[in-house]
């Protein structure tokens, strides 16, 4: 059975109307609209859209951690962001759900990605730390692979 992801634009759609519900957030810089989402609401977007590109900004050597990382997240590094150009233009026009360990690196994330021809870039509002605190499980490998080809489990 094939799987259709939807559109940036439904995706994009669904945001905003959970950003009514409270589940995110919609920031202003530079006259550009920018996206965070509460655990919550990242669980939903990726249950409704389950191959949704998933970036772990933190150094490498957290994503092989004690902490794990999201389920399907790919290891780019936030400053090192510049020699991953060419895979990150590949998501030119696509919603790009993006994390770090908490909320520090939210805005030169949102910056950084943009420079890349990303236009929906949606953070994850308090980052891995906030996944887990409100229950979100993670993986671990043992493998030194920079992303996992895991997707994430969606049920009850």
């Amino acid at each position: 059975m094939r799987r259709t992801v939807p559109s940036p634009a439904v995706l994009l759609l669904a945001a905003l109307a959970l950003l009514a519900a409270g589940g995110c957030r919609t920031l202003f810089e530079g006259g550009t609209e920018r996206f965070t989402v509460r655990p919550g609401v990242a669980f939903s977007m990726l249950r409704d859209a389950p191959y949704l590109p998933i970036l772990d900004l933190r150094p490498a050597e957290e994503f092989h951690g004690p902490l794990g990382h999201m389920a399907g997240a790919r290891s780019i590094p936030l400053d090192a962001l510049e020699s991953h150009g060419t895979e990150l233009r590949a998501y030119r026009g696509s919603t790009v759900l993006a994390y770090c360990r908490a909320t520090e690196c939210g805005r030169e994330a949102f910056e950084r990605l943009s420079s890349f021809g990303i236009d929906d870039p949606v953070f994850l509002d308090g980052g891995l730390e906030a996944w887990i605190a409100d229950g979100y499980g993670t993986v671990h490998r043992a493998s030194a692979d920079d992303h996992s080809d895991e997707r994430p489990q969606f049920e009850p």
